[in-house]
């Protein structure tokens, strides 16, 4: 990922609103290097003064668990209302 600060990325839309140019013009938005999502989330972290663990799942078992818990919760809301209890 290439994070960006969000005001950085507004100032540069408006910006670029303002100019008057004819044809497509490309502006490179992203962080001076490429980071992975661990290294993001481990400065973020380390910003936060927060101590987490970082647990690694495989990406099978996430496809898996989002299957089974979609069937789940398709079968939760597609129950008739008389099913449901009342609030």
């Amino acid at each position: 990922i290439q994070p960006a600060y969000i005001k950085d990325v507004i100032n540069s839309i408006l910006a670029s609103i303002k100019l008057n140019v004819n044809g497509v013009k490309v502006f490179d938005l992203g962080g001076p290097e490429p980071i992975t999502y661990n290294e993001f989330i481990k400065t973020y972290l380390k910003i936060k003064n927060k101590k987490k663990i970082i647990i690694y799942l495989p990406e099978w078992f996430v496809i898996f668990a989002t299957k089974i818990l979609s069937r789940i919760f398709k079968l939760i809301f597609d129950l008739p209302n008389f099913l449901l209890p009342t609030l």
